[in-house]
């Protein structure tokens, strides 16, 4: 509908019809989780709780599978239309497709109850995931990810560090290590001497084969070549310009909703989040796309920009996300 709204070129008049009173209602919104977990491996699972018509109001939540109750938590309804974020952890036991729901209690005079409970199925697999990180030069936000991701003991993570020759000092990287990996980190690549059938390769992956890629930008980064991913990416590159800056994240409390930047699960994150050290990002123009959502813009010197810093992507089954600038090792060293 957005896409179809901004390419328009006649007038739109938007009409609201319907009772504006408000109906006493509990529902179940949205359920945001990962729909391929591991065996063994504690699942996050943020649950969106929307009240209206009622105040001062207990309702438990409930996670269940199978009818067994896995985890309850209260919430205390404040008053007017709100909408509340619970979060649950589960630990899937065996594998294959399982059916989980969650269920919020009921209250007097609700205009349905159909919708207090919603379920989810998720594909348990007992493998660890797979991951390759393809990086463009060797440096320290190499380094600063591989051992966040090693840090998890369901990660396999390998990485390929290109060579000046366009090689890799791991070895060679082919197609088949692609097609077995769950996700792609790229970090400061494609640049110049990245060789064409490498390029072609990677884009396979992610275009035919539907792979999720993590992208982090780089000051050595051939943009020329990148255009080769760029429908992939979640953003579009309208203009390079290699003056290095100092940036920092600026993230409201909306775009915190993401699961992608919880950290304690809190209204804390963004205090954490907004008072992290500055990483180095070009002036180069990166644009969002219609269909990607801006997870944080940026400051300069504390002034707030409206330029994109992180950035994420969803169609159809291809997945991707990207930090426009570099240096990250910055938020976890400062």
């Amino acid at each position: 509908p957005v896409y179809l709204a901004e390419s328009f070129t006649g007038q739109i008049n938007t009409i609201g019809i319907g009772d504006s009173s408000e109906q006493k209602d509990i529902s179940i919104t949205k359920i945001i989780t990962n729909n391929i977990v591991y065996k063994g491996t504690k699942v996050p699972v943020s649950v969106f709780l929307k009240s209206s018509g009622y105040e001062n109001e207990s309702v438990s939540v409930s996670l269940k599978y199978e009818g067994k109750t896995i985890e309850t938590k209260n919430i205390n309804i404040t008053g007017g239309t709100t909408e509340y974020n619970l979060d649950f952890l589960y630990e899937p036991q065996e594998e294959g497709i399982k059916k989980y729901s969650v269920v919020a209690s009921t209250l007097k005079g609700e205009i349905t109850t159909k919708n207090n409970q919603k379920t989810f199925f998720v594909k348990v697999l007992k493998n660890k995931l797979k991951v390759i990180i393809i990086a463009g030069a060797p440096s320290h936000d190499v380094s600063f990810v591989r051992n966040g991701l090693i840090q998890d003991g369901n990660i396999d993570v390998k990485t390929y560090t290109q060579k000046e020759d366009g090689g890799f000092y791991e070895g060679l990287l082919d197609s088949k290590q692609l097609e077995e990996t769950e996700c792609i980190y790229l970090i400061g690549f494609p640049q110049s001497n990245t060789k064409q059938s490498v390029l072609e390769m990677v884009k396979d992956a992610i275009s035919n084969k539907g792979k999720p890629v993590f992208f982090i930008s780089d000051f050595n980064i051939d943009y020329g070549k990148l255009k080769l991913l760029e429908p992939y990416l979640p953003f579009t590159v309208k203009q390079v310009n290699n003056n290095e800056i100092l940036v920092s994240p600026n993230i409201t409390i909306a775009q915190l909703k993401s699961p992608v930047l919880k950290i304690t699960g809190s209204e804390d994150d963004i205090n954490i989040w907004n008072n992290l050290p500055p990483i180095f990002r070009t002036e180069t123009i990166f644009e969002r796309k219609t269909e990607s959502e801006v997870l944080s813009f940026l400051k300069i010197n504390n002034i707030p920009f409206n330029y994109p810093l992180l950035l994420q992507r969803k169609v159809y089954k291809q997945k991707s996300l990207a930090i426009t600038g570099y240096g990250i090792w910055r938020w976890k060293l400062l």
